[in-house]
């Protein structure tokens, strides 16, 4: 049964252009998720109610903390990126995430704030697969919206980054550097908006590679309740559609109806 427990806000720093990071003392969540799984913050708001649903980005079991990065966009969030250290949220572990299967070779491909949750997911990789060749391919619209990257390096050197504006590494999204390696990959794992998750699911389809995606659809319940974050997924019989919320995040990227 899904538990909503307190938790303590230990730190939440700003990294990036409306970009926070914030690690959490909470033991459950530290010990039982897995890459691609988000929590629900509960907001001490009357007029906030809905749950704000945030990627776990690392969890650090021994000290019974989690942490996660978020962009501060709406009043929620601008009110998460304002809590001190010692202040304490309600907060509810739930979704299911990335598939951790063995391969050898790996690419992991994240845009924007899409980008946090798979740094949970290449440790967990690194962890399964020791001699795994790992590339990281990660995108963003400025220079000033860069993150995470020397975190991604200590784990795998390959790290690839791009800049819609070309401020900042490859100039273009991250599919269109994707291809100019032309790397074929047994798996692509990707987070990101739906346009650059499309576009990957496209290379991976030419590359032959399997594909799993985390989906970003706007959730309002996050319990699986509204039917909010709904897509639309391929059936032997036609269509059906699942919840973002709870059937996923994360899907076979094989099985989303990209175009319908």
């Amino acid at each position: 049964m899904k538990k909503i427990s307190v938790c303590e806000v230990v730190s939440n720093d700003k990294i990036a252009e409306n970009i926070f990071d914030m690690r959490v003392s909470e033991e459950f969540i530290a010990r039982s998720a897995i890459p691609g799984q988000f929590v629900n913050f509960y907001l001490n708001r009357a007029d906030l109610l809905l749950p704000r649903p945030i990627s776990v980005c690392e969890t650090y079991p021994e000290d019974g903390a989690f942490r996660v990065v978020y962009r501060a966009s709406g009043e929620g969030t601008r009110f998460l990126s304002a809590l001190k250290p010692g202040e304490t949220l309600r907060a509810l572990l739930t979704g299911n995430g990335f598939p951790i299967e063995q391969f050898n070779k790996i690419t992991i491909a994240g845009g924007g704030i899409g980008v946090p949750p798979l740094l949970f997911l290449a440790r967990k990789l690194r962890e399964k697969n020791r001699a795994a060749e790992i590339n990281v391919f990660l995108g963003f619209g400025t220079a000033r919206q860069v993150i995470l990257t020397g975190d991604f390096k200590k784990i795998t050197g390959a790290v690839h980054v791009s800049t819609d504006d070309g401020g900042f590494g490859f100039r273009g999204n991250v599919a269109e550097q994707m291809r100019s390696h032309n790397f074929k990959p047994g798996v692509i794992y990707a987070c990101g908006p739906r346009p650059m998750l499309q576009s990957v699911h496209g290379y991976a389809r030419e590359a032959g590679s399997a594909c799993f995606v985390s989906m970003e659809e706007r959730m309002a319940c996050s319990l699986g309740a509204c039917v909010g974050c709904a897509v639309k997924i391929k059936t032997g019989n036609g269509f059906a559609y699942k919840k973002v919320c709870s059937d996923g995040p994360v899907f076979d990227a094989g099985e989303v109806a990209w175009d319908e």
